[in-house]
């Protein structure tokens, strides 16, 4: 009965039912619900809990989500992960990484991103 009663929590905040949303209106940034959300592939998860991460220190954990969210199409991960490959956050600094990362959150309508990446444009052709 407890495996069950587990197991259909589980099933609960993976969904994108009204569990899910309740969750993320109230409590965003619990690092549970986003772990849960992050092992089912859901991005937003994903990146929530690279954040987490990123603020506990735990660098090496933090850019793997936020890199899987990134290429899932989260924008505000593809945008963090150009920030981290421009400046050398917690990532080895690489500027046509950086770039790539630019240009895919300002294809998704990040507006940040654009002018970020026109910044690491000019860096790059003054090296």
């Amino acid at each position: 009965m407890k495996k069950q009663v587990i197991l259909f929590i589980v099933m609960c905040l993976s969904c994108t039912g009204c569990v899910s949303d309740y969750l993320y209106e109230h409590h965003p940034d619990n690092y549970y619900f986003n772990y849960v959300k992050a092992i089912f592939g859901r991005p937003e998860g994903q990146y929530r809990l690279a954040r987490h991460l990123y603020n506990q220190g735990d660098m090496e954990r933090c850019y793997k989500w936020c890199e899987r969210a990134a290429e899932n199409g989260q924008p505000n991960a593809q945008y963090q992960m150009g920030i981290a490959y421009e400046f050398a956050d917690g990532l080895e600094l690489d500027l046509d990484k950086a770039i790539y990362w630019y240009e895919q959150a300002a294809s998704n309508g990040y507006p940040e991103a654009a002018a970020q990446l026109e910044k690491a444009k000019q860096k790059k052709s003054q090296q």
